[in-house]
């Protein structure tokens, strides 16, 4: 006999960025922030190759976090102090437990790329959930180093036609090397999901 099994739905929206870039997408309630993660990263299109953090909202009206927040990532061993906590040693359903809780998930500490974490419902599947599943979105994440939300202002009016040489925050040939890039473009059904298992074992071996 199938056992059920919560499924948790998010709305993970990037600050910053008009029109919105989103992402809706269940997981199961017994993923683990680093599985979790990894999720966000196919969802959203980016390429893990920065460091990551999930910290409490502090409030709805700005980025911030409380005072003394903790931080759920990737510890460095060199810097005890920051007491950061693994990831893939705590799990989703300590920190989301009703609809409306949520926390910054912030991406890449140089172009600070910053998301809002919300669950929207939870779910009880009598057959279970046992991987992610992307249920919508609107337009496709900046490229990975574009330089924050500048950067990808700057770029999306290079590739408008729309284009000022004060404005530029790279060099035009930085530009014409994302030429095919679509910001309008993104599919669910096209989100392929990783294995958060083997993505940790890749980056232990680092």
């Amino acid at each position: 006999m199938k056992t059920s099994k919560t499924a948790l739905r998010f709305k993970i929206t990037l600050l910053g960025i008009r029109p919105p870039i989103w992402r809706r997408i269940e997981v199961p309630d017994d993923s683990t922030f680093w599985a979790f993660h990894c999720a966000i990263q196919d969802a959203m299109g980016w390429m893990d190759t920065h460091l990551h953090e999930f910290r409490r909202w502090r409030s709805r009206a700005g980025v911030g976090y409380p005072p003394g927040s903790e931080s759920i990532g990737i510890p460095d061993p060199e810097l005890p102090e920051d007491r950061v906590r693994a990831g893939w040693e705590t799990r989703i359903s300590d920190y989301f437990a009703e609809p409306g809780d949520s926390m910054l998930y912030l991406y890449d500490f140089g172009d600070d790329r910053h998301h809002r974490v919300v669950l929207e419902a939870t779910e009880s599947r009598p057959e279970g959930i046992g991987a992610p599943a992307c249920l919508g979105g609107r337009r496709a994440c900046p490229p990975e180093d574009i330089g924050g939300v500048s950067g990808y202002e700057s770029l999306v009016a290079f590739l408008s036609g729309y284009f000022e040489e004060s404005a530029l925050v790279h060099d035009r040939e930085a530009y014409e090397y994302f030429r095919d890039y679509d910001p309008t473009r993104f599919h669910a059904r096209a989100v392929m999901f990783t294995d958060p298992a083997k993505r940790l074992r890749e980056l232990r071996e680092t």
